[in-house]
Formats: structure tokens, C-alpha cells, sequence
């Protein structure tokens, strides 16, 4: 069974998706909608079997996916955050952001960055997020140069 956690349900049942061929010689998937504040609407958060399973035997499998969270347009960021933002490279305006609370402050996140003004609050989301497949970054952070 292929890892299809953190991929999005869409690009999954395109043309060149693996849901169809998957469909097909195991069969019909059941999707699931579960709320989840660390992932954007429509990525697939688990999955049963776990990757890595032979498809052989499987009869039944499972994709619980994101409904998303707490979502905010770049316009309704505080100041400060939308400029940081437009900072990182390949940044997007029009992208959907999710926002998350931690200890130590709020996080945003889009399809490739989880950012954030405080380093804490970005580390303690990064550890917990359920992909590990984004860049992070705050203001300071080694690595990170500004584009602009």
C-alpha cells in the first residue's frame, strides 16, 4: 500500500492519481471527513492500511481526510505576518491558510510553509503536524533569506 497520507484527495484521483489503479485491484476506497486543524481541506490525513501494506488481502480501505481548520484569507492576517509572509519564496496570496494556536503563539500554514513571527510557536506546531513535508520558518531563522 503506497503512503497517501499528506496528499491531496484530487491530484490523487486524477488522470495520473493512484485512487483509480488502487480502485481497481483492491477495491472501492471509503473516504472519510474528519476535522483536522493541521491540514488544508481535501488532504488525506491517515489512512488504513497503514503504507507499506501488502495489497494482496486487503478487502476494505480507508482515507480519513481533512476538512480542514480554522482558515484565514492573506487580507485578514495581522500586519507583521503578511509581510513576513510575502517573504517566503514562492509564497502565494491567493492561497488558503489554515491557522493553529499553540503555547507559544499562533502558526499559519499553506500547501508548503508552516510560518509563523514567534520560532517556539512554529517548532511546537512543526512536531506536531501530522506531514512533516513543509518548510518552516520565522523571522531569524537560519536558512531563511528573504526574497523580497
Amino acid at each position: 500500500m503506497p503512503n497517501l497520507v499528506g496528499w491531496d484527495l484530487n491530484e490523487l484521483g486524477d488522470g495520473g492519481g493512484v485512487l483509480f489503479p488502487l480502485q481497481s485491484l483492491i477495491g472501492i476506497q471509503v473516504t472519510t471527513w474528519v476535522a483536522f486543524d493541521d491540514a488544508p481541506v481535501g488532504v488525506v490525513v491517515t489512512q488504513f492500511p497503514s503504507p507499506g501494506t501488502a495489497l494482496a488481502g486487503i478487502e476494505n480501505w480507508n482515507l480519513a481526510v481533512s476538512e480542514g481548520g480554522p482558515s484565514v484569507a492573506f487580507e485578514q492576517l495581522p500586519d507583521e505576518v503578511a509581510a513576513f509572509a510575502k517573504t517566503l519564496p514562492g509564497f502565494e496570496v491567493e492561497e488558503a491558510l489554515v491557522e493553529r494556536t499553540t503555547e507559544f503563539g499562533t502558526v499559519y500554514k499553506t500547501d508548503a510553509w508552516l510560518f509563523g513571527l514567534d520560532c517556539s510557536a512554529v517548532d511546537a506546531a512543526y512536531r506536531t503536524f501530522a506531514d512533516g513535508r513543509y518548510e518552516n520558518a520565522c523571522p531569524g531563522a537560519v536558512g531563511l533569506e528573504p526574497t523580497g
